[in-house]
């Protein structure tokens, strides 16, 4: 199924990458300012990516990439919605390439077919990254909340040491039990 999709991409790599970092420099704001060579670098190993997917099935080079990105992004205080932007611009440029490129419908839809599960898998891993990191704040913050608490009322008490905090731990499993509802749900 991805065959001519992946020998597309392997023709046109070099183009693909060059309209994709022109892009990502004019249509994702974070990057606007950024000098040429770091959006080409990161559009070349997310193409790779691509390639390497389409090559050899099942997508996992794509996610794991936008995994690692977008954790380290979301951390920086990035928004969920421009790295998915990032992956809708590769999306679109690859839908763009497949449109001029296979005139035959069945294996233009099969290449279309397979991009679209790339770039899922690419999606897939920026919520993973993005609901990892908002955990991790929140149970820091949970913390150091939990942590002044109990310092200030045993300060006030006389006594030199707090009990553990157990918030985070709270938390987390709160965070567990609402997932895992909403995976029940979506089952039914």
């Amino acid at each position: 199924m991805s065959a001519r999709a992946a020998r597309l991409l392997r023709e046109h790599f070099d183009e693909v990458v060059e309209i994709g970092a022109q892009r990502t420099r004019s249509e994702i704001p974070q990057y606007r300012d950024v000098p040429v060579e770091q959006p080409l670098a990161n559009v070349a190993a997310g193409f790779d990516a691509v390639l390497a997917d389409l090559e050899d099935p099942p997508y996992r080079h794509y996610r794991k990439i936008f995994s690692e990105i977008s954790y380290r992004r979301a951390r920086e205080g990035f928004e969920i919605l421009n790295l998915n932007a990032v992956v809708a611009l590769t999306e679109d440029i690859l839908y763009q390439f497949i449109g001029i490129h296979i005139a035959n419908a069945d294996e233009r839809i099969s290449a279309i077919m397979a991009c679209h599960g790339v770039c899922t898998s690419g999606r897939l891993g920026i919520m993973e990254s993005f609901g990892r990191s908002n955990q991790e704040h929140l149970n820091e913050a949970s913390r150091r909340t939990c942590s002044a608490r109990w310092s200030t009322l045993f300060a006030s008490a006389g006594s030199r040491s707090a009990p553990s905090c157990r918030c985070s731990v709270v938390s987390t499993k709160t965070t567990s039990t609402s997932q895992r509802r909403s995976t029940e749900s979506r089952r039914r």
